[in-house]
């Protein structure tokens, strides 16, 4: 039996077999996610260090006393997580029972097959058990001593458990005694009823056998270590808030200098918005203080300018502003409302009548309309408690008359109209009342300290408890002075201390800095003396952190040095330096990927008496700068695709034919972009356990997308989603934390992909995999030294149709042929080898040799390329052979290497065989020998990296080559015909090619002596670099670069490409090939 086989059988045990929901436990066990609901990355949020570098949690814990996590269930995904959830706990309850009922059967089996059967079957019955127990494992040990983790690592021994439980010899008693133990000991005492709980459900659901008590058990473990953590995270932000809010000016300076300087701020745009209302309040007699200009300028956008986005400075108080303009809008449509009944009500009404009239009118609407303040949907609503009040005032009331309904929802539905002359009037009513409210407030507040902002404008909670008495009995005190109430004092406030705060980070950034102005000298042209004024410029920023251990979750390209301080901190175990490896990324380990720092680490001492550790940003951070000498085209950075990843990405791959791409990450996901608005259009997560080295879509799928994915757990799994809408969307998953700082809580769009199936077989990470374009066939290849090749059958089902094991080192990539089954693959061991199917069998049937390091990447071109050279009209005879030449020999392949060389190679076409004089051969056993094919070295392109090459790639539409690898580069190469010289002059009519080469004979192009001088195919094309950028990344390196179709609203013409780079920095970004 097939390994597929067997998972159906399992299906159907537990469908059958499992009472009383046998139908729901099989259904989920199929379709539920692998990952348990709770694992430490999902709360990897609330770790110190994430907290203490995270700079929106350190923005708002300035406005909010009581700032603390909690989990994120609301809305539309918090519906989606809890429903994943539970089908995740019937998974894992349809997974104990065949655990139990395959361990049954096995004892009562005699037949060694039907042993062997059952063996398998409690194999593969193990899908998530394991995951849990790691996650258990994991959290446990963040929320323990030191001297207690080798305790925790011994007990949670997961390999061990799981052959207990595989041999039925899993002592789950001692062991929810052991974890009850250390619950206990380190949590708060209100979580030992929960603790109490669980316990005795694990123990019932063993000792009587009961999965969904044993279920209940573990999933009560998960919760408290989740309360556990959240207890931990916020009891952490209570004591740290003081110092986190009195940082919070020094911190930001620094930050958001650095985010100007890569150019992730639009200053510019901030500048124009500020210095425009500079400019309108400024008279011939009266100059306007910048104060006034940012106050005066923030209440207009406020209140008039909701369908324009805040400036880009403010981007840490957007949804705080957008509540204020919920708040201050709602102002005027509670005037508009009361404005209406004074309009309708009797002439005998007195004003006090009137007056209690619109008080509870007020009180009515806030019913009606809730803190969403919506009032245009509530129109209806609105207008029947208007006409009942006043049926009130003219004693007419009960019934209700409902005659007036239709002029008071005319009435209501003009005058809540944002654009109607009411509101407009009404708008600026407001605006002239509250700016000097606020003028004067921020006049008053704009020099206190951040912490000395929060303790004047932020009201203490109410929940504490009062102050100790000082004395022995009564103590009289004068009574505190009255207040007259403002309504508008709420907002006031709001306002103050956002403005006096944003003032205070950005004066000198940006609002009181000289114009930033075009650069008028390259880098290179504009050298910078190390003692200069400019070696402190903000490309160089120093971000102050209160307490930043933890170097890896810096905001990139940040590192961290101690200083003496006066402040005790928490003690930290040392970080070891992470070894230098070449080349550095992608050779590495996942071990060593995952661990160490994306920054190079820099310990410089900064003289200073201030109690804090700094965190420096790395000098060597650059902005993409391109090659200064001379070049037919340039690449221009056009977008980045939002949001990046906050760990690396390996690689893109866009879809067949949807505006999407696809980007594996090393933080277990894939996120799909899309290439119309380069915002996050879903994020594929819960399959693999550890990194996701690469992805392919499958080609010409119809009806639904394919996606494929290799991970560096050695599994590969398979994705599909209906391609309904495909293209466009939101982000199909937001973060845990999302509804703590500013996070999004209404986006309704549902993840539809859907994990269908997971392949296993490697025995170590897999590095690459591709679908073949013209059979039902995948490839995979891994460090194990293998190529799998595995065939697509009904029902998401595979089959491995061939393991390819003539590599002698780890297999970096396959790809290909785009129109044969023809695979090519590139190695450690510096070789690439073609494979095809023979007879049943797939075989080696060429070797590519002549690299000196590992080939990272290969690459077929697309069939048509060769028209990429341009019409075949107006070409000499020697050209002519050359097309014809490489149209029998079909698509090149391209390689690119850790010795730095990027390679062409040629299948050198074969004469057609003559027919055998006695008729049909008879069928070998031997290897045929039509079966071999001899490829030959074409081409090296122009040597531009400096260091290893990872990935090369070949444009469908131009036959252009773009590569990247450890330097950070991106260049771009373009084949051409090379143009003839005459020789001495020419004057006997013979030719040679640049470079020395003679020209050669038309009979001798399609072999291999035919290659010129300089690696060219009889010298008649040449390679030349028509573009280059460097830094595209920063510092960091760049792990793969791809052709894919522009689909924005730039786009141009209809065969418009872009280039999309995917680096160590977790950020994906576009690129345009300008001429």
């Amino acid at each position: 039996m097939t390994d597929q086989e067997i998972v159906y059988d399992i299906f159907n045990y537990i469908l059958e077999m499992l009472e009383p929901n046998g139908a729901d436990a099989s259904y989920c066990y199929e379709r539920a996610t692998m990952v348990p609901p709770i694992t430490a990355e999902s709360l990897a949020e609330l770790d110190m260090h994430r907290i203490i570098n995270n700079p929106k949690l350190r923005h708002d814990v300035n406005f909010d006393r009581d700032l603390h996590f909690r989990p994120n269930l609301d809305g539309s995904k918090g519906r989606q997580k809890v429903k994943s959830a539970e089908q995740y706990w019937q998974a894992l309850e349809g997974e104990l029972f065949m655990l139990a009922f395959g361990a049954q059967m096995k004892m009562q089996a005699a037949d060694p097959r039907i042993v062997a059967y059952w063996e398998r079957v409690l194999k593969h019955s193990q899908r998530r058990l394991r995951s849990m127990f790691e996650a258990i494992r994991d959290i446990l040990k963040t929320l323990v001593p030191d001297y207690e983790q080798k305790t925790v690592i011994e007990r949670l021994d997961v390999d061990l458990i799981m052959q207990e439980i595989s041999n039925g010899v899993c002592d789950l008693l001692s062991l929810s005694t052991w974890l009850t133990k250390v619950l206990k000991a380190h949590c708060a005492p209100m979580r030992d009823d929960m603790v109490d709980e669980m316990q005795q459900d694990i123990e019932v659901g063993a000792l009587e056998v009961r999965h969904e008590k044993l279920v209940s058990g573990l999933r009560q473990l998960l919760s408290i270590l989740e309360a556990m953590k959240l207890d931990v995270a916020n009891h952490q932000i209570r004591h740290m808030r003081p110092l986190l809010v009195d940082d919070t000016v020094n911190f930001q300076r620094h930050y958001n200098a650095h985010r100007i300087a890569t150019g992730k701020i639009d200053v510019c745009k901030a500048r124009k918005w500020f210095d425009a209302e500079l400019e309108n309040l400024t008279t011939p007699s009266y100059q306007a203080t910048h104060l006034q200009a940012l106050t005066s300028a923030l209440l207009k956008d406020v209140l008039f300018n909701e369908s324009n986005p805040i400036p880009p400075t403010f981007y840490l108080d957007s949804d705080r502003l957008k509540c204020i303009r919920l708040d201050v809008r709602s102002t005027v449509c509670y005037s508009l409302c009361r404005k209406v009944l004074a309009e309708l009500a009797p002439t005998r009404v007195t004003s006090s009548e009137l007056l209690r009239a619109q008080g509870a009118l007020h009180a009515s609407i806030s019913a009606i309309v809730g803190i969403s303040g919506r009032f245009t949907e509530r129109i209806e609503n609105i207008a029947v408690e208007i006409v009942r009040i006043l049926l009130i005032l003219e004693g007419r009331y009960p019934p209700l008359d409902t005659s007036l309904l239709g002029i008071v929802e005319q009435k209501l539905a003009v005058a809540l109209n944002p654009a109607s002359e009411a509101f407009d009037q009404i708008a600026r009513d407001t605006c002239d009342r509250l700016l000097p409210k606020v003028t004067m407030s921020v006049e008053e507040h704009i020099r206190l300290s951040a912490l000395d902002l929060q303790n004047a404008l932020i009201t203490p909670t109410s929940n504490q408890l009062p102050p100790p008495p000082i004395g022995f009995g009564a103590v009289l005190a004068p009574p505190e002075p009255t207040r007259n109430y403002d309504p508008d004092d709420d907002i006031v406030r709001r306002l103050t201390h956002v403005i006096c705060l944003h003032w205070n980070v950005w004066a000198d950034l940006v609002y009181l800095a000289p114009m930033p102005a075009e650069p008028e000298m390259s880098d290179a042209e504009s050298p910078t003396s190390p003692g200069s004024s400019e070696s402190l410029s903000p490309t160089m920023p120093i971000a102050r952190a209160v307490y930043a251990p933890g170097k890896k979750w810096l905001p990139v390209g940040v590192t961290v040095t101690a200083v003496s301080t006066g402040i005790p901190t928490p003690a930290s175990s040392p970080e070891t330096k992470p070894e230098q490896h070449s080349p550095g990324s992608p050779s590495q380990s996942d071990a060593q990927q995952e661990q160490e720092s994306l920054d190079a680490q820099q310990q410089q001492q900064h003289p200073t008496n201030a109690p804090q550790l700094i965190a420096q940003h790395d000098t060597r951070l650059r902005s993409p700068r391109l090659k200064p000498h001379t070049m037919p085209s340039f690449l221009q950075p056009l977008a980045t695709l939002n949001p990046p990843c906050n760990a690396r990405t390996w690689s893109s791959t866009p879809h067949p034919h949807l505006p999407i791409i696809a980007t594996a990450c090393s933080d277990k996901t894939v996120r799909i972009y899309s290439l119309q608005n380069f915002q996050q259009q879903s994020n594929i997560s819960g399959g693999h356990k550890r990194s996701i080295r690469s992805c392919a879509w499958k080609p010409n799928s119809k009806g639904e997308s394919v996606l494929a994915t290799g991970s560096f757990d050695a599994s590969a799994g398979i994705w599909r989603r209906w391609e309904e809408g495909g293209g466009q969307g939101k982000p199909a998953e937001i973060d845990f934390t999302g509804g703590l700082a500013g996070g999004d809580e209404d986006d309704d769009q549902e993840d539809e992909w859907r994990f269908a199936v997971i392949l296993d077989g490697h025995d170590s990470e897999i590095k690459s995999l591709a679908f073949a374009p013209t059979a039902p066939l995948l490839a995979t290849c891994s460090r194990d030294k293998s190529v799998w090749i595995w065939e697509e059958l009904e029902d998401d089902n595979f089959e491995t149709v061939a393991v390819l094991q003539e590599h002698e080192g780890d297999v970096k990539c396959v790809a290909w042929h785009p129109g044969e089954e023809l695979l090519a693959s590139g190695s450690y061991d510096d070789n690439i080898r073609l494979w095809r199917e023979d007879v049943d069998d797939w075989a080696c049937c060429a070797l590519l040799t002549g690299h000196e390091g590992t080939v990272w990447w290969v690459e077929f071109e697309d069939a048509n390329n060769i028209y990429a050279l341009g019409s075949s009209e107006g070409l000499n005879e020697q050209q002519q052979a050359y097309v014809q030449t490489r149209l029998r020999s079909g698509p090149r392949l391209i390689s690119c290497s850790d010795d730095m060389t990027i390679r062409i190679w040629r299948k050198v076409p074969k004469d057609k065989p003559e027919q055998s004089a006695v008729g049909t051969k008879m069928p070998s056993i031997w290897k045929n020998n039509d079966f071999e094919e001899d490829w030959v070295e074409e081409a090296r392109l122009p040597r531009a990296h400096e260091r290893p090459i990872y990935s090369v790639s070949w444009s469908k539409k131009t036959g252009k080559v773009v590569s990247t690898g450890s330097d950070g580069k991106i260049v771009v190469y373009e084949e051409s015909w090379r143009k003839p010289q005459a020789t001495n002059g020419g004057t006997d009519g013979d030719v040679v090619m640049s470079g020395g080469t003679p020209a050669p004979d038309v009979e001798d192009l399609s072999s291999a002596k035919a290659i010129g001088s300089d690696g060219h195919l009889g010298g008649l094309t040449e390679w030349n670099v028509v573009a280059e950028v460097e830094n595209a990344h920063d510092v960091f390196e760049v792990n793969h670069a791809v052709w894919a179709p522009r689909a924005d609203k730039g786009k141009q013409v209809e065969e418009e490409e872009v280039i999309v780079s995917t680096g160590d920095d977790g950020e994906v970004k576009v690129w345009n090939l300008e001429t």
